[in-house]
């Protein structure tokens, strides 16, 4: 499939249309849109590889702890940083020949857990928000496949 996308929000799109169906995996259209809007976001490699504030650099761990003792508010952009970080490294870098301390498990396991605190968290202000990161926490391991789609067709030419 030749993608026709003449901006990187409408190429993840794309990207993210044939990547499903290539995978048989579908999702509700806000969890679609959320992934188009995470892809788009985390083009940039200063997103990428910060913290949840821009150009801050910590480890996974310490933005867990970091979230475990924060206000509500917080721990949500912390669960949701997490989740995101998760899903793009695994999806983008699964196979990375970088010398890992962790395995992929642990960033599935991060990833899954981290968007069912953001559900939770938002449950009480933002029922749309909290239905999309319940369903990524549910369907985590299916949008990991998705994304590696994405980045396997991204880097070898077959959309």
């Amino acid at each position: 499939m030749l993608l026709t996308a003449n901006s990187a929000q409408a190429y993840f799109r794309e990207a993210l249309d044939a990547a499903m169906r290539a995978s048989h995996i579908s999702v509700t259209e806000s969890a679609q849109a959320y992934v188009v809007y995470l892809l788009n976001e985390f083009s940039r490699t200063e997103k990428a590889f910060a913290g949840t504030d821009y150009g801050q650099k910590v480890s996974m761990s310490e933005l867990l702890e970091r979230a475990l003792l924060a206000d509500s508010h917080e721990s949500l952009t912390i669960f949701k940083h997490l989740g995101d970080t998760s899903l793009y490294l695994l999806g983008f870098f699964r196979n990375s020949r970088v010398q890992r301390i962790v395995s992929n498990s642990y960033y599935r396991d991060m990833g899954s857990q981290a968007y069912w605190h953001a559900s939770h968290l938002s449950r009480v202000h933002a029922a749309h928000s909290s239905a999309i990161f319940y369903e990524l926490s549910e369907r985590f391991s299916d949008m990991v496949t998705v994304v590696e789609n994405i980045a396997s067709y991204s880097d070898s030419g077959k959309f």
